[in-house]
């Protein structure tokens, strides 16, 4: 809030204090609370982005049985229908976009960044607004834990083991196919909405951006023709955005989702599912138990192995998750300017905001699997080490056995019982 009305204070308001009065009431009447901000996120990838895929699905099959038919009079009503379907959702859109401008404010950038308080804000907006994300790319994790549990329990009874393995497969690609679902049908509902809400402003802003522009005169009241050509632009612009075809809607919609399915399944999907792995690519035991004979050199395994599990989430969590948003940033871009005539950089969007709140992603998404994996190495070093005290006792025991031994007779019967247990035990 402080920041916000800082910002009021710099402002050029050409004196006019009710400008600033309104700007002000509309900050009062933020929520700044980061449940609000991701309440609004969830409705907006999940709800939203199902609904407009929805209709698009719904128009698509219209369109389709328009093409059809070739018929007058089904065409009419075919034509209502689609044009009721349109009017539905952007209304939809529109409802949600204004509700979201009135009550959320806008994300804290990171040069109005002051003090510890606003580094929180900043890392608490970045997670909220990228939750569905971080929630939807954990689905794969949740099916691997599922079935990492239905495993152990075969392993428990010695039963079912082939099951249990054919149940953890089928789980986790059950929950890889449903991320990327979730994903394509989020990111392709959004671009639609978006485009929808650029279009009903363009329509309602055309009819006064003409009008002021036919009444332009260079020369009066300080205009000059860099203004008016400016203002030209201005109208062409709103023109393109308000004659998208349907086509070119649903082209850059789907685009939007397919980059953005493709790159979380080579990005953050992958890293989580990957996690599993950890504990096994550095679980071989066997050349550790001669070392463990030290305390010393297994204090230091343990430092080591904690080092070597916590740093995949630098060097391979947050360089994967930039990357790929890099890459569906670039992709969004492209699809904008391809599909939709716009006039803009493919690498738009690529600043110091977007590193820094992909990179935080980053930490939330790979943090508790890198973490997890971390505390499996470290039990599996505990458990080495427990193994070689372990075995330190069944050599005592063995040699106490063998000690209590008489000269030309054989050892009790419990004895020889023990005795073979432990050289088993031990082979």
């Amino acid at each position: 809030v402080d920041n916000f009305n800082k910002g009021l204070e710099d402002l050029p308001f050409d004196g006019t204090a009710l400008e600033k009065a309104e700007m002000q009431a509309k900050a009062l009447n933020f929520d700044y609370s980061l449940g609000a901000r991701v309440s609004s996120s969830l409705e907006d990838f999940f709800i939203g982005g199902a609904k407009n895929v929805a209709s698009i699905a719904g128009q698509g099959f219209l369109h389709l049985a328009k093409a059809i038919t070739q018929n007058p009079v089904s065409d009419l009503k075919l034509d209502k229908m689609i044009s009721s379907m349109e009017q539905n959702i952007t209304n939809y859109n529109v409802r949600i976009a204004e509700e979201r401008e009135a009550t959320i404010p806008p994300p804290l950038m990171a040069d109005d960044i002051e003090g510890a308080s606003g580094t929180f804000r900043y890392i608490g907006e970045a997670l909220a607004d990228n939750s569905p994300s971080i929630l939807t790319t954990f689905l794969p994790l949740g099916a691997a834990v599922a079935g990492g549990l239905r495993v152990a329990g075969a392993t428990a009874k010695g039963i079912g083991m082939k099951a249990a393995l054919q149940a953890q497969k089928r789980y986790a690609m059950f929950a890889m196919r449903s991320s990327q679902a979730i994903f394509f049908t989020g990111e392709s509902g959004g671009k639609y909405g978006e485009i929808q809400v650029a279009e009903d402003k363009a329509i309602k802003a055309l009819p006064e951006m003409q009008e002021r522009y036919k009444n332009m005169v260079v020369g009066e009241n300080g205009i000059t023709q860099e203004d008016k050509n400016q203002l030209a632009d201005e109208i062409a612009d709103n023109k393109r955005m308000s004659s998208y075809g349907f086509v070119n809607k649903a082209f850059t919609s789907f685009g939007y989702g397919a980059t953005a399915a493709l790159a979380e399944t080579l990005g953050s999907l992958k890293i989580v599912t990957g996690g599993a792995n950890l504990a096994k690519n550095y679980g071989k035991v066997v050349a550790k138990k001669a070392a463990y004979e030290s305390m010393g050199k297994y204090r230091m395994q343990l430092a080591k192995t904690y080092i070597k599990g916590m740093s995949p989430l630098i060097t391979k969590a947050a360089p994967s998750e930039v990357m790929e948003e890099g890459i569906t940033q670039i992709g969004h871009n492209s699809f904008d300017i391809i599909a939709l005539g716009e006039d803009k950089s493919m690498f738009e969007g690529l600043d110091k905001d977007f590193l820094l709140k992909t990179a935080i992603t980053s930490f939330a998404i790979g943090g508790p699997t890198t973490m997890q994996g971390t505390v499996n190495l470290l039990k599996n070093e505990v458990r080495t080490k427990q193994e070689v005290d372990a075995n330190k006792l069944k050599v005592n025991e063995l040699l106490n056995i063998e000690a209590r031994k008489q000269p030309g007779k054989p050892l009790s019967k419990l004895d020889q019982q023990r005795k073979t247990e432990l050289i088993t035990d031990l082979a």
